[in-house]
């Protein structure tokens, strides 16, 4: 007796049953890599939920919301251009600084630790700058040398920033 199969196709796996992962929203606010203040689009649900959403940061994108956007549209971008230019002038600020860090390192110049986001972000307080940790993006500083930090004050604005790292030299008396 033989058995007879029939072959039957299966949804893929990974679906079950959801059609389409993204949605559609509105931002809120210009976000890097993804989109300008009132913009339309379209994200991971978990993203929404998880980070744009509880951030306030974008709405989900229905008609009613999306009327209320297009008329309110142009505040939107004089808000974003306002911002901009204020990130502008820091930025312009800050690209003339240099910092300094003395930290103890090996005579070969090798970092007993390292200089980080946070100590750059440290420096720039004493300086009267505020800029979140964040908004720094360093290379992994382990030796003496000179380095460029780069600072993204707005998606469109982003300034460079020399650090320079010494060995500390201890003096006896």
């Amino acid at each position: 007796m033989t058995k007879h199969f029939r072959l039957v196709k299966q949804a893929p796996v990974g679906k079950k049953g959801k059609s389409d992962k993204k949605i559609s929203v509105v931002l809120k606010k210009s976000i890097r890599r993804l989109g300008q203040a009132g913009e339309v689009v379209r994200v991971q649900r978990g993203y929404f939920r998880n980070y744009l959403g509880p951030q306030e940061w974008a709405l989900y994108a229905t008609p009613e919301i999306l009327e209320e956007i297009e008329k309110n549209k142009h505040l939107l971008q004089e808000e974003d251009a306002a911002k901009k230019i204020a990130a502008e002038a820091v930025a312009k600020k800050v690209s003339n600084l240099v910092l300094e860090f003395k930290t103890e390192a090996s005579e070969s110049g090798v970092l007993f630790g390292s200089v980080t986001a946070s100590d750059v972000r440290n420096q720039l307080q004493d300086k009267g700058i505020e800029v979140a940790k964040s908004q720094i993006t360093l290379q992994h500083i382990k030796a003496v040398g000179e380095y460029i930090a780069y600072l993204e004050f707005h998606p469109q604005v982003v300034s460079e920033m020399k650090v320079i790292v010494s060995r500390l030299t201890h003096s006896q008396d």
